[in-house]
């Protein structure tokens, strides 16, 4: 502690406070989660269907971590989710007011599929995301979207993910339900 008698603190203190200062100050903070801590956080809120909450803890995971496709994907998923919430009919308001308190502010199909685009560049081999933006784009009667997305998600190899095989019968089955 410096001394409070009214006299310039001692050489030693003037030289070393700064320097101290300056390291507390750059230091990272540790109340920052990391974005696998994010993502955990935000499959544990999408479990309980808390999907505002997941939305923001997976849009923290992008944010620490931008090239972290899982996340992105994640993300996607809630942001698809809360769009559904704003797509129109008064039942759906209805709902989104009784359940989520409202229409989260930022969800968007727009929002989910920019999402899902940054997800394709970063992994253009992932299957799921080719899967769930079909998924996507068949909620938004993008029909002939849909069908690319999800004739590219059928046509990869199956070596992007253990479910591959699982996703790609999701895909065949989608594009089943496609008209033509």
């Amino acid at each position: 502690m410096m001394p409070r008698t009214g006299r310039k603190a001692p050489i030693v203190w003037r030289r070393l406070v700064p320097p101290l200062l300056v390291l507390v100050l750059a230091a990272p903070s540790h109340a920052a989660r990391s974005a696998a801590d994010a993502i955990a956080a935000g499959d544990q809120a999408y479990a309980a269907a808390r999907l505002d909450e997941a939305r923001a803890a997976y849009g923290e995971a992008v944010q620490s971590a931008p090239t972290l496709a899982i996340a992105l994907c994640r993300l996607v998923r809630a942001e698809s989710e809360l769009g559904v919430t704003q797509k129109g009919d008064a039942q759906r308001a209805t709902f989104a007011s009784a359940v989520l308190g409202g229409v989260p502010k930022g969800a968007s199909f727009a929002n989910a599929e920019t999402a899902f685009q940054k997800a394709i560049a970063l992994e253009p081999e992932y299957v799921n995301h080719r899967v769930e933006y079909g998924r996507l784009l068949k909620e938004l009667k993008r029909t002939a979207d849909a069908r690319r997305e999800l004739e590219q998600a059928v046509a990869l190899p199956a070596t992007s993910s253990a479910l591959d095989a699982r996703y790609q019968a999701d895909a065949r089955a989608l594009l089943e339900k496609l008209p033509r």
